[in-house]
């Protein structure tokens, strides 16, 4: 029991870190949090992150980004980056830039509510069609500016996208750069032949095979694309539904864990206590570590102990009156 307390408490250290230095940084970017607003954040970040399976660094390095960014409720759009990585299995900078991308081609002016319609919608047309979400999401960023510029709304932009993806195998980048090349051929046509716009004439339009055939795709198969706009406005709770499926995993589980044991040896809901605790385990443990290099195994048992004394003696009742004090 004791070496497993030992060597758990030495394998939060690193987290601890983290997490203080996150908040710090928070602190740096919005002056207006105060000693409780942090409280509140640190406590905060354990509840959300464990909802979908992720540690609670993962909701402050996304809270951090929300609040450099601009984004009036950073608290919301760091749930919803967690809520995206965890149901379409991409990286947290891809859910930033997804976000990021969308919220500007669009304009939404930072609103959560409707960057969550357009996610939960790109996440029905990924989970009904066996789309990656990662290309999808590559494509939105890439694409969804210069689609917005144009005039489609963001279901239009999200299903053409996934159509492109589907019918030409292309990855998120290619998908992106055939959409904003057939805008853009639409546009110049209709501009020179107002009302004359004929398939045949777009198509020889594009100056590149690929462009041709991905549009004869598109084109051979815009059912698939009607079937995609009635999928994204299905899609209210879609995102919750997959980020749950992703949740329950193993890996999700094991986050989870790893938060509560965190947060229970921890007790961040004050940085400066933590530090305390970090400064005194680090100590106590680089002790520990000097004294088996010299002592050996024989040494084990007796240091357990020792560790558990100098641990009690940080101490927790002085430790844990610190963070509620």
């Amino acid at each position: 029991m004791e070496e497993f307390l030992y060597s758990n408490i030495k394998e939060i250290i690193p987290d601890l870190k983290e997490i203080n230095t996150l908040l710090t940084e928070i602190k740096k970017t919005t002056d207006a949090l105060s000693k409780s607003d942090l409280d509140t954040l640190a406590s905060e970040a354990f509840h959300t992150a464990g909802r979908y399976g992720k540690k609670a660094a993962d909701y402050l390095s996304a809270y951090k980004e929300a609040a450099y960014d601009g984004f009036p409720d950073a608290g919301g759009i760091a749930e919803l980056s967690l809520a995206a990585q965890s149901a379409g299995n991409i990286t947290a900078e891809l859910a930033g830039q997804f976000i990021n991308a969308t919220d500007k081609a669009f304009r939404l002016g930072g609103s959560v509510s409707r960057l969550k319609e357009i996610l939960d919608g790109a996440s029905a047309i990924s989970s009904h069609n066996a789309i990656n979400m990662t290309d999808l999401a590559e494509g939105m960023s890439l694409a969804g500016e210069y689609a917005a510029a144009l005039g489609l709304g963001a279901d239009e932009a999200a299903a053409a996208l996934a159509s492109i993806i589907s019918a030409t195998g292309q990855d998120g980048s290619e998908a992106a750069q055939t959409l904003k090349s057939i805008l853009l051929n639409i546009q110049q046509i209709t501009d020179a032949e107002p009302g004359n716009l004929l398939n045949a004439d777009l198509l020889g339009s594009l100056d590149n095979p690929q462009g041709s055939d991905a549009l004869n795709g598109f084109l051979g198969n815009y059912s698939m694309y009607e079937s995609m706009l009635q999928d994204y406005a299905k899609g209210a709770g879609s995102m919750a539904a997959q980020a749950e499926v992703s949740a329950s995993s193993w890996e999700g589980a094991m986050n989870r864990l790893s938060n509560t044991w965190t947060d229970t040896v921890g007790n961040v809901a004050n940085p400066n206590a933590m530090l305390t605790i970090i400064n005194s385990l680090n100590g106590i443990l680089s002790v520990v570590n000097k004294l088996t290099k010299e002592l050996g195994s024989l040494g084990t048992v007796g240091l357990g102990a020792g560790l558990l004394a100098s641990f009690k003696n940080v101490g927790r009742d002085k430790t844990y009156s610190l963070f509620w004090s």
